[in-house]
Parts: structure tokens; C-alpha cells; sequence
């Protein structure tokens, strides 16, 4: 098994969970077969916030400052 991340700048769906919205919605080509894993919410929110809220605020802190600039 390979496996890839998709990324971007700011990877798909990181500005939407950082600024807490509702919806969002992202496109990724996949030039191969592919199978994808969605992370969900309710999951995100145990691994990442309750238990890793300080790379949440870097996550943030890093957002902040590309809007700025």
C-alpha cells in the first residue's frame, strides 16, 4: 500500500476546520486508482483538539499569518 497526501497551500479543507465553518467542499485528480479516507469531524475533534490542542493553535497561528501577508 502507498500512501499519499494531498496537499496544497493550505492543504484542502484546513482553512475550513480552522475557521470552524459548517460546510466545505474539495477536489482532488487522482491520476491512479485511489481509495480515500475522510477523516470526520467527531474524529478530528478527539485526536486533534482534545488531545493535541497545541497543534491546533500552530495550525491557526500559521493560518493567521498567510492571511495577513
Amino acid at each position: 500500500m502507498r500512501l499519499y497526501y494531498i496537499y496544497g497551500s493550505p492543504p484542502p479543507g484546513e482553512v475550513e476546520v480552522l475557521m470552524d465553518m459548517e460546510t466545505h467542499m474539495t477536489t482532488a485528480v487522482c491520476t491512479e486508482r485511489t481509495e480515500v479516507l475522510v477523516l470526520e469531524m467527531k474524529h478530528y475533534e478527539r485526536l486533534f483538539v482534545k488531545k493535541h490542542q497545541r497543534t491546533i493553535d500552530a495550525m491557526r497561528r500559521r493560518l493567521e499569518y498567510k492571511v495577513r501577508h
